[in-house]
């Protein structure tokens, strides 16, 4: 039994130090808003910021762009230009960051001229600062899609519970004008969920706690058969 009970502790200490499996995606889907639209507070500056699920101008969803950019959010559903108009629009990277976790985020984006852009993502719990570029770091085998200035697909990041999202432009340096972002729109979420699946930590801890139980029912078993005898 001190054997079998030694290996349900390696079990569940292995378990514990196991993170939950995520199957991350980014696809192509249709305008149809998620449950939380995103409308944009009015303002010029970096970041912006967007209220969600209503029109309240209550600042809960954070745009952060390059240090060099300043965006213009406007009124409405959340669409978010380069405010310099005279040389142009000159951000390319972007954090989508609501103060929710999140399941699931709808977006488009618009490019100066044609370029590939990486979605990279954060996941809930990770301890990191959502607003910062160097937290993100995870991308799944499709995030990744191509853009141009009369681009208008739509695009769903789904299957895990998230932090934030960042776009960001693939690289282009080899380029003499390399694109950049231009316009970013249709923006969405659905909040996160409290998961019915018990986690790895909390499948060890009750692995634990049922071993526990059986070698405290054999002992005492064993003790009251003494007795008898």
């Amino acid at each position: 039994m001190k054997k079998f009970l030694l290996l349900l502790c390696a079990s569940g200490t292995a378990l514990a130090a196991t993170p939950a499996a995520a199957t991350v995606t980014l696809a192509t889907t249709t305008g149809t808003p998620l449950a939380s639209q995103i409308f944009g507070i009015m303002s010029t500056g970096n970041p912006v910021y967007g209220s969600s699920p209503n029109n309240t101008n209550v600042p809960n969803v954070t745009y952060t762009a390059d240090t060099i950019t300043t965006m213009s959010i406007k009124s409405g559903g959340a669409q978010i230009n380069d405010d310099n108009s005279k040389s142009g629009p000159n951000w390319t990277m972007l954090i989508i960051n609501p103060d929710l976790d999140f399941s699931a985020m709808k977006f488009a984006l618009q490019t100066t001229s044609a370029a590939s852009v990486d979605v990279f993502y954060l996941l809930s719990g990770s301890g990191l600062d959502p607003n910062a570029f160097a937290s993100y770091t995870s991308q799944c085998p499709t995030c990744l899609f191509s853009s141009d200035n009369k681009a208008d697909d739509k695009y769903l990041i789904d299957g895990a519970t998230f932090d934030g999202i960042m776009l960001r432009m693939a690289s282009t340096a080899s380029l003499v004008a390399p694109p950049t972002m231009f316009e970013f729109k249709t923006n969405s979420y659905d909040l996160a969920q409290p998961s019915n699946v018990p986690e790895p930590a909390t499948w060890a801890l009750m692995l634990l706690g049922f071993g526990g139980v059986g070698y405290s029912m054999r002992r005492r078993r064993k003790a009251v058969i003494q007795q008898m005898v």
